[in-house]
């Protein structure tokens, strides 16, 4: 006999059970083949069993439109969460200068806000996000408010963790122009496609910007897959 669960497989002391999450007691009499009663076994199993995912693991889908919008992931967890971003999203950075810090590197509703590392090489934004997991296929930056020759972006990379201590680069720039200008908008398909879902995404600059400086600098960023 038993409590809770569905029984469907005994084969001598091996038993089964259908049922969703939770805890289960077992009360089961075992018998000889004279149908003497040999042994009690009586156990409480913690059991955990795949189910219909909840909203948080739900899949959603996001895809670049050829506008000018800026609709994918990022942007959905900043209108789910009544713009209240960094109830989705930690943001953090090697550095940042006064009055621009990282969270203004999503600053869907203002661009003249934005976030800006200090002069300093390899520096680095990144995005964890708390309940969820990405996989990435193109990413969307968009400029702050300098004009052309500014400290844009000019050479980096796109690089993911699960755990934030081993980082894998899925994208590289080189020498591009795409952002060299004030509030430019471009979308990049990220040329390594994989389908690890990474809880922390970072951009870090490679190399000199369009003022030859070190600076990070960007008005918004999104991603989408």
């Amino acid at each position: 006999s038993y409590e809770g669960g569905i029984l469907i497989e005994n084969s001598s002391q091996t038993f089964e059970f259908k049922k969703e999450t939770g805890i289960y007691y077992i009360h089961a009499i075992l018998y000889d083949k004279y149908g003497q009663s040999k042994q009690i076994i009586s156990k409480s199993l913690n059991v955990t069993t795949p189910s219909s995912k909840t909203e948080n693991q739900s899949t959603k889908t996001f895809s670049p439109t050829n506008d000018k919008s800026i609709c994918g992931i990022i942007n959905f967890l900043y209108q789910k969460s009544n713009k209240n971003i960094e109830n989705e999203i930690n943001i953090t950075a090697s550095s940042y200068s006064t009055g621009n810090e990282p969270r203004y590197s999503l600053s869907f509703d203002d661009l003249n806000k934005f976030h800006c590392s200090k002069n300093t090489p390899n520096s680095w934004i990144c995005y964890e996000f708390k309940n969820h997991r990405i996989i990435p296929t193109h990413y969307t930056i968009r400029t702050m408010c300098g004009g052309s020759n500014a400290g844009h972006l000019r050479n980096w990379v796109i690089e993911c963790s699960t755990d934030n201590n081993s980082w894998e680069t899925i994208d590289e720039e080189v020498n591009n122009s795409s952002l060299n200008g004030k509030n430019y908008v471009h979308t990049f398909k990220i040329n390594k496609q994989i389908s690890t879902e990474f809880r922390y995404i970072r951009i870090r600059s490679t190399g000199k910007d369009w003022c030859n400086s070190n600076w990070l600098t960007l008005n918004l960023f999104e991603i989408y897959g």
